[in-house]
């Protein structure tokens, strides 16, 4: 089945806060799960938090779900097609009239309620399958995953940076956004599990870049559904316009001090033009995407720790995470964090944090 059109880009501000009354319009491709499992939750640190009262939504409120992780993890599979927009002909690559994005699922199995969404970009010949330690940590920890595969810069796509396609991205995560909403309406595994009113964003390298403008962007790119905001070894940047830095989102920057591809200086640049909340995490000695991926690294449990402290304060309204974000580098040699939890109202006047 083909899917229907979302709305022009330049409709997305007003139009994404009313996602949840049009996302049953969409019809989705290819949505039978391929390869369900189920494992035990990992990536915690055992402690049960303490969570600050929340609205109520679904069939728990979300501190009352938290506090019965870790989960058991589902990992899936979907093929979402927008026939809405092309993708251009890059090298062996023939264009074709949609875009194609299959996208991995996890998420916990056995939640007593709806759980918060993230949607993951990876970075140029990345993957979501290079990601499945950090996806399976945040799903025990409550947190519903999609991360699609793009179609020009994903591993096995196209050769090189050629395939750079970074001005079609921030359209291709919310496309998935709607698509993994409108399942999770409509029955099917993901029936009742997701809460719409609770989303992040994050990404890696070219993902970060298609994360800063989902997030920060103009109208044009910008989805007003993020809530919250993890970037990861990346710079700031936008095909065209500029990002606003300033509009107030939780922004957590992770980056590794020996980045040979992007200067930790690009991070400490963003950190300084966002607005609190703001985190800064500079991991020292680590190299460009393996302390985010699943390469071994000596700060692993140190980023997904970190992570999870992130959605914990600003998806899942838990007033401790702070401390919790806060308490890692004190543990830890060769973590640097710089932060600024002040909380405020998201853009809008509404604070999902608590």
């Amino acid at each position: 089945m083909a899917a229907t059109a979302p709305l022009p880009r330049t409709e997305r501000g007003a139009r994404r806060r009313l996602a949840t009354a049009v996302a049953p319009l969409l019809l989705l491709a290819a949505c039978a799960a391929e390869g369900t499992t189920a494992s035990p939750g990992t990536g915690l640190d055992g402690s049960t938090p303490s969570l600050a009262p929340t609205t109520t939504v679904g069939a728990a409120p979300i501190e009352s779900v938290l506090r019965t992780r870790p989960f058991e993890v589902a990992h899936e599979q979907r093929t979402y097609i927008d026939d809405t927009r092309s993708t251009r002909a890059y090298d062996a690559l023939p264009q074709s009239d949609v875009r194609t994005l299959v996208t991995e699922l996890w998420y916990p199995a056995d939640a007593p309620g709806t759980v918060p969404l993230v949607v993951f970009s990876h970075g140029v010949a990345g993957h979501p399958d290079k990601f499945s330690m950090l996806f399976e940590a945040w799903a025990a920890a409550g947190y519903a995953v999609a991360a699609p595969a793009f179609p020009l810069t994903s591993q096995g796509a196209t050769p090189g940076l050629g395939g750079n396609d970074l001005a079609n991205q921030p359209d291709d995560v919310s496309f998935v956004l709607d698509s993994v909403l409108a399942e999770a309406g409509a029955g099917g595994p993901l029936d009742g599990v997701i809460d719409p009113e609770r989303i992040g964003v994050a990404g890696l390298s070219l993902g970060g870049m298609t994360t800063y403008a989902v997030a920060f962007g103009g109208d044009q790119y910008r989805d007003d559904r993020a809530d919250a905001v993890i970037v990861m070894a990346t710079t700031p940047a936008v095909p065209e316009g500029e990002l606003d830095l300033a509009h107030g989102l939780p922004l957590l920057i992770l980056h590794g001090s020996a980045d040979p591809i992007f200067d930790v200086a690009a991070a400490q640049g963003a950190y300084d033009a966002a607005v609190a909340p703001r985190a800064l995490v500079v991991l020292d000695g680590q190299s460009h995407a393996p302390p985010f991926e699943d390469d071994p690294t000596p700060v692993d449990d140190e980023v997904r720790s970190m992570t999870v402290a992130w959605w914990d304060r600003w998806l899942g309204g838990d007033a401790d995470a702070s401390d919790r974000l806060l308490e890692v580098p004190s543990r830890s040699a060769g973590i640097d964090l710089t932060a600024d939890l002040t909380p405020r109202d998201r853009p809008g006047g509404v604070d999902r944090a608590g």
